[in-house]
């Protein structure tokens, strides 16, 4: 009796054993762990949207009457100066930022700088010699008054003239690099008989330290003539 009841003891404390583990392993618990993905900053577009919205063909709601010494004048916008004369304080300074001064003539003070891309042929710039921003200046024919193309004896000269008065007054405000891009023009001279210093005169003059820049797309002719 003795002998048989202890392999019974064996197999029930086995038996128990198992059963014990299997309950431990139904109550556990499992933990997911929640992981939180790092947030993507948004992109600030305030800039983007701000420029999108300058519309450059509107008209300037300041004019230049109220300025004074020491400022910087962005032109953003169109300002059309109708004729009128504006005198300008020293040391202002006329920023290009896509608009334009037309219709009149901006008399400048001493130490006076202005971006080059706010010259054109409607615009006369009087008193002191302003300094250019830039000492490279990208000439546009259509801003000043170049008929391209085949055209008579007087619109060619008048060509002449356009491109040899704004070498002459870019020089005088320091600039060194005169860029010509496209352009297809004729350019005629006062043909007469004259001396050796009379054909140079009516020539095309570059001044000395200044650098005509052109490219492939820039065609310089001369207006047939009985010559």
């Amino acid at each position: 009796m003795k002998m048989i009841l202890r392999p019974m003891l064996l197999l029930l404390f086995t038996i128990m054993s198992c059963l014990s583990c299997n309950n431990e392993e139904l109550f556990i618990e499992f933990v997911a762990e929640i992981v939180e993905e790092p947030e993507t900053p948004q992109e600030d577009n305030t800039n983007e949207d701000t420029d999108a919205e300058i519309d450059f063909a509107l008209p300037c709601n300041f004019d230049l009457n109220t300025v004074q010494t020491g400022d910087i004048i962005v032109i953003n916008c169109i300002m059309d100066l109708e004729g009128q004369s504006i005198n300008l304080p020293p040391n202002v300074n006329l920023v290009y930022e896509g608009g334009d001064i037309i219709n009149g003539t901006i008399n400048v003070s001493d130490n006076t700088v202005i971006s080059g891309e706010l010259l054109n042929a409607s615009l006369i710039i009087g008193g002191s010699t302003p300094q250019m921003k830039d000492t490279t200046f990208n000439f546009d024919p259509k801003r000043w008054g170049i008929v391209e193309g085949k055209v008579t004896n007087e619109v060619a000269l008048s060509n002449r003239n356009i491109l040899q008065n704004m070498i002459d007054q870019t020089k005088s405000m320091g600039i060194e690099t005169f860029f010509i891009d496209k352009m297809d023009a004729y350019f005629h001279f006062d043909y007469g008989w004259y001396d050796s210093k009379g054909y140079n005169d009516m020539a095309i003059h570059l001044p000395s330290n200044f650098h005509l820049k052109m490219s492939d797309k820039t065609h310089l002719r001369l207006q047939p003539n009985h010559w």
